[in-house]
């Protein structure tokens, strides 16, 4: 049985990122996803700051690996992501792929969050913890929760 996904590509980004290295190219896309297509994945639990500070909400990043890639970064299309967020999930990817020798995958990232979209840079931390954890195969301690200003768009009811 074929598993197949579908992609929609939203653009190919170029950053030079500093301690990372050369400048990265990578292919962003948002996508359909199934469980059963990710190679193995985990869920960092976190908290999302409105920018007046006035809401947060609790939520998780799913940051999985697709098998068989060649380092495209998918979001999950149910949320919309800024710019700050994407270039946070290429630099995450960068790391992980240099200092945890992290390579030959795809990876998904999704947010589950109660919320349509999702800005800031600080999203990269629960990235950068999911993918180290993949890369180490542990899982993220119960009852830990990252904090960062990831700014949630509209509350979903």
């Amino acid at each position: 049985m074929r598993l197949v996904y579908r992609i929609i590509p939203i653009l190919i980004i170029f950053i030079a990122a500093s301690g990372i290295g050369s400048p990265q190219e990578r292919e962003i896309f948002y996508g359909d996803y199934s469980n059963n297509l990710l190679y193995k994945y985990v869920d960092v639990p976190v908290i999302a700051l409105s920018q007046d500070l006035k809401m947060g909400i609790i939520g998780k990043v799913r940051v999985g690996l697709i098998k068989k890639g060649s380092g495209r970064i998918i979001f999950d299309k149910r949320t919309i992501v800024d710019t700050a967020t994407i270039l946070a999930a290429v630099n995450s990817v960068a790391f992980a792929e240099k200092n945890e020798k992290l390579s030959g995958y795809d990876y998904f990232i999704g947010f589950d969050l109660n919320s349509d979209s999702v800005s800031g840079g600080s999203t990269g931390a629960g990235i950068s913890e999911g993918l180290i954890a993949l890369a180490r195969n542990k899982t993220i301690k119960e009852g830990t929760i990252i904090t960062s200003e990831i700014a949630p768009g509209r509350i979903r009811n």
